[in-house]
């Protein structure tokens, strides 16, 4: 039940393939109340049958050959172990201000399909990536931000990604203007 919902943002780090209508529905709800959204890493390769959610996050990354907007798309690729530079493409979004490039250890991901209308914040030259990897969005009236970084705690051990995390929930949640 989501009618005493309390919270400002989700936060989303999934690959959970099957979503109910009901749960599509209520998730769908409380964007539309200005639920803010992160989703980070893994989830956008979450609800591959569900279009709206691709929609609503900015990105799909396919885990099977599948036509995206009529659009064929191979399966997508990925390289564990990953040292790549993060280049900050936008320096005066809130959730990047101030940032400067940074080197982290992680995971790439390669074939996505993103939405065009995406706000990109973060990009990487590395060949096994696409270079989008950081973006904002609106759904409506809700503020969306993807970070595709942060496949484990090598990721998460380094200052400037946990600084995108917590920039991009205060962003999502209206306290980082």
């Amino acid at each position: 039940d989501i009618s005493d919902w309390k919270y400002d943002v989700i936060v989303l780090y999934n690959m959970t393939q099957n979503i109910s209508p009901r749960r599509q529905d209520n998730f769908k709800t409380l964007l539309s109340r200005g639920v803010g959204l992160v989703a980070l890493h893994h989830a956008q390769g979450a609800f591959q049958d569900w279009e709206d959610y691709r929609r609503i996050i900015g990105a799909r990354y396919p885990t099977k050959p599948q036509e995206i907007d009529g659009v064929p798309y191979k399966t997508g690729t990925f390289l564990h172990g990953v040292d790549l530079t993060v280049n900050v493409r936008d320096a005066k979004h809130p959730i990047t201000r101030g940032m400067d490039d940074f080197q982290i250890h992680d995971e790439t991901y390669k074939g996505v399909w993103f939405a065009k209308d995406n706000h990109v914040l973060l990009t990487t030259d590395h060949a096994t990536s696409d270079a989008t990897i950081g973006w904002t969005r609106q759904y409506g009236d809700t503020p969306v931000c993807f970070i595709q970084l942060g496949h484990d705690a090598k990721a998460y051990a380094n200052p400037s990604y946990r600084q995108l995390i917590a920039r991009s929930i205060r962003w999502a949640a209206g306290g980082l203007q």
